[in-house]
């Protein structure tokens, strides 16, 4: 393998079987990657032992009992997202340690421990995480037609919204919900982490030199699904099951000064953030109504595309959003906005181009040809509350968690 260019380093790059904090955790394997992190799987030695990193799955059954196992995900931020936290410009830390040790905080992964490691650039901060399951989009992704049964979104969105009470009820604002940042969970974690590992050994993807010494990259490998069929369990079998809230890294606290002036990804992006209105917690709601669109029929129901200056994705999200929900701005959102000024006009109209044939989200949700007449019927009803353009006439994440449909799926076993 030719060695690489020396690559980004605002992250760090550890090799599996390094020990962090003070030796406590050693770690296993790369499990995922971000914009601002990298997770790797570690044992924590301060209360159990590991095998091998390789192991053959017949080997398995020789090792230790799950009981005397304990794995984490630590979670190793880049230098900029370590300098930002120390700024207050980005919040993770002190939102999990607002939350830490509150049992009552349900659905949303929670820090067990911080600490920092010195890298060739600087410092990074580590946070430590129980291991969780696949994330929803790779469930999602599993099934034939890429869409998942209404009982099984019905249950996601139910823990989603559960997260989001917990969160919203201590002030703080997700800004990121989608299917990528929703994992599962439920099932014997340790016995989990030991199969993975037993099928999964670390694999080099690249190497490069950093003052003399050889260094090495190496593949990302997710952490399994808790059975390779959730997308097609039972209602009553997929309750054993629950879904959990991370990445908390774009959060906002409620009433502060905001740190970013854009949030979420842009399918999902509430139409106040497009305008720079109003800001609070029923951004997440809307949110939630787009995933539940997009997990029920395997596609997004709002899907922007720019052509050039005179269009950018901002007003075709705009253009989509007023065509699908038929509403438009109050007058007091549009005299808030901030980021209307070549979009719209002083009446909330779009000033480029005519808005599409209104379509509605029954139409949407059935033109899929996956549901029944009844289940667009009950979906629409709950993802039409969600998108409500009118921010004060959003329901509340707890409001939104009493909808009807939200608990169908208990009324299905």
């Amino acid at each position: 393998m030719a060695p690489a260019a020396i690559p980004n380093l605002d992250f760090f790059y550890p090799e599996p079987g390094m020990r962090l904090n003070g030796g406590r955790f050693e770690l296993l394997n790369h499990v995922g990657s971000g914009q601002y992190s990298t997770a790797w799987l570690a044992v924590d030695l301060a209360v159990s032992y590991a095998f091998p990193l390789a192991v053959s799955s017949d080997d398995l059954n020789k090792c230790c009992s799950s009981e005397d196992l304990k794995y984490a995900v630590v979670k190793i931020l880049t230098r900029t997202a370590t300098v930002e936290h120390r700024s207050g410009r980005m919040n993770e830390l002190a939102f999990h340690k607002s939350i830490k040790g509150d049992h009552s905080v349900r659905n949303v992964s929670k820090v067990t421990d911080d600490f920092e490691v010195q890298g060739p650039s600087g410092p990074h901060l580590c946070l430590v995480f129980y291991p969780l399951g696949l994330d929803v989009t790779s469930i999602r992704k599993a099934a034939p037609n890429k869409a998942l049964k209404p009982h099984i979104v019905q249950k996601i969105i139910c823990d989603v919204l559960s997260g989001l009470v917990s969160l919203h009820d201590r002030k703080i604002i997700h800004t990121d919900i989608k299917s990528s940042n929703i994992l599962a969970e439920g099932f014997d974690n340790n016995l989990a982490c030991e199969r993975y590992l037993a099928d999964h050994s670390f694999q080099i993807v690249g190497e490069f030199n950093l003052e003399g010494e050889q260094r090495f990259i190496y593949a990302v490998q997710s952490l399994p699904t808790p059975s390779p069929c959730l997308w097609n369990m039972s209602p009553y079998d997929h309750e054993l099951y629950s879904y959990c809230l991370i990445d908390l890294g774009y959060g906002q606290w409620v009433g502060q000064q905001l740190t970013v002036d854009v949030f979420g990804p842009l399918a999902l992006r509430a139409p106040e953030v497009v305008i720079g209105s109003n800001f609070g917690p029923r951004l997440d709601v809307w949110a939630v109504g787009c995933l539940a669109f997009e997990l029920l029929v395997g596609e997004w129901l709002f899907n922007p595309i720019g052509e050039g200056d005179d269009w950018t994705v901002e007003a075709d999200l705009l253009a989509q959003i007023f065509a699908v929900t038929g509403q438009r701005f109050s007058p007091q959102a549009l005299s808030r906005a901030q980021r209307k000024d070549g979009i719209l006009d002083a009446e909330g109209n779009l000033l480029r181009k005519k808005e599409p044939p209104h379509t509605s989200i029954e139409e949407r949700l059935a033109s899929a040809n996956i549901l029944t007449e009844k289940e667009v019927k009950s979906a629409a009803g709950f993802i039409r509350k969600c998108l409500t353009v009118e921010y004060l006439d959003r329901p509340t994440s707890e409001e939104a968690a009493t909808d009807d449909w939200v608990f169908g799926w208990e009324c299905n076993h």
